[in-house]
């Protein structure tokens, strides 16, 4: 499959983020493009025999954009979606379950869904449940095709077809998603690292060690080593601790988490000079004096650093915060808000910046407000 760059992606979406989020209608051109990609680079194989949902991949494409969707099953109940060449990918169990579910047909022939039109009824769901936020998402399943879909937020109501010919190779396809991270004594060199297609990687202790996993239940996962050796990972509830248990020995590992959060100052709907869309900005004061600025863009599951400082709150909650970027800034607090030791506060915050990954750049400005509860110990 066609790889792309994926900033390029991401940018290519902002700009067509009313077609992709609401997901109403598509181009000029009722004719339905195809990706002759696939085709041309010798992916497609005779297919024989009785058809299987783990056959190929079901995929769409958005051709008003040249962006490729899909969603792999595989034998042993897991799943890999890859969503607008790239820009976000998933990876899970999936079933398929005998349930009744609502969802719009398309009406037009551009694989998306009428919301306009009236709504029919499937039998079959396939429900997917992502490693990545333990959610689960129901799709029509009608005559083997998944109707209705959501791609990670990125585009509702899009059907994806079943290509079965395809000839997948996981290897070229997919990107490795690190699905859980822990790491022993706090060091980055020690981590314990399960990836989505099975395989993980232990360097919590003197050697590096390598195997597979299997989901015993939600929060515990069984470990075979190369060697032959087994052991077990069980995740705490709030997910930033576990025990590793292998060789007789148990071990505690825990994510790594920068200072604990004194209090973080927000806007949800923020629309920055340059892009076609609004997206959240946070402020996130932690306890040793430092802050960091996000733009998260939600659409595309991206966070992006856009400033760094320093900060410190008076004695009567009045914020002074010295950005790199934006200089000092100083913040209000509403009087009338005071309950016990806590109340709201409010700064402005106003910066030209520029967001990069894998060294394509694009600028940007933002002048906006944000407000958060500060809590005073």
């Amino acid at each position: 499959m066609k790889k792309r760059n994926k900033l390029s992606a991401i940018l290519a979406l902002l700009l067509a983020a009313m077609l992709l989020v609401v997901g109403c209608g598509g181009g000029g051109d009722d004719t339905k493009q195809e990706d002759t990609s696939k085709e041309d680079d010798g992916n497609k194989e005779e297919n024989s025999g009785e058809v299987k949902m783990t056959d190929g991949y079901y995929y769409y494409f958005l051709a008003d954009m040249g962006l490729g969707s899909f969603v792999h099953f595989n034998e042993d109940g897991t799943y890999y979606a890859s969503y607008f060449d790239g820009a976000a990918t998933d990876a899970g169990t999936y079933e398929v379950l005998d349930e009744e579910l609502e969802y719009y047909p398309d009406t037009t022939g551009d694989d998306i869904g009428d919301t306009d039109g009236a709504t029919e009824k499937a039998s079959q769901v396939v429900a997917l449940t992502s490693y990545l936020t333990g959610e689960t998402q129901k799709i029509a399943y009608v005559d083997d095709a998944l109707l209705d879909m959501s791609l990670n937020g990125l585009g509702n109501h899009r059907n994806l077809k079943h290509e079965a010919d395809y000839k997948y190779v996981a290897e070229n396809e997919e990107n490795p998603i690190e699905i859980a991270s822990y790491f022993a004594n706090g060091s980055t060199g020690s981590a314990v690292t399960l990836s989505h297609n099975g395989s993980f990687i232990d360097a919590a202790g003197d050697e590096l060690l390598e195997g597979t996993w299997e989901q015993k239940s939600e929060s515990e996962y069984t470990l075979k080593y190369d060697g032959g050796d087994e052991g077990t990972l069980k995740i705490a509830d709030d997910k930033r601790s576990a025990e590793l248990t292998r060789g007789g020995e148990t071990i505690l590992v825990e994510t790594l988490e920068k200072g604990t959060s004194n209090f973080t100052m927000s806007n949800p709907a923020v629309q920055p000079e340059g892009l076609p869309m609004s997206v959240e900005f946070r402020l996130d004061c932690a306890d040793d004096g430092t802050c960091e600025m996000f733009m998260v863009v939600s659409q595309v599951s991206q966070e992006f650093s856009i400033d760094k400082g320093t900060y410190s709150i008076s004695d009567v909650a009045k914020g002074t915060f010295n950005f790199e970027t934006a200089g000092t800034i100083e913040s209000t607090p509403d009087y009338e808000s005071a309950q016990d030791n806590h109340l709201e506060m409010s700064m402005p915050y106003k910066a030209a910046f520029t967001i990069s990954v894998d060294g394509q750049s694009m600028d940007l400005s933002v002048d906006t407000v944000l407000t958060g509860t500060y809590t005073k110990e």
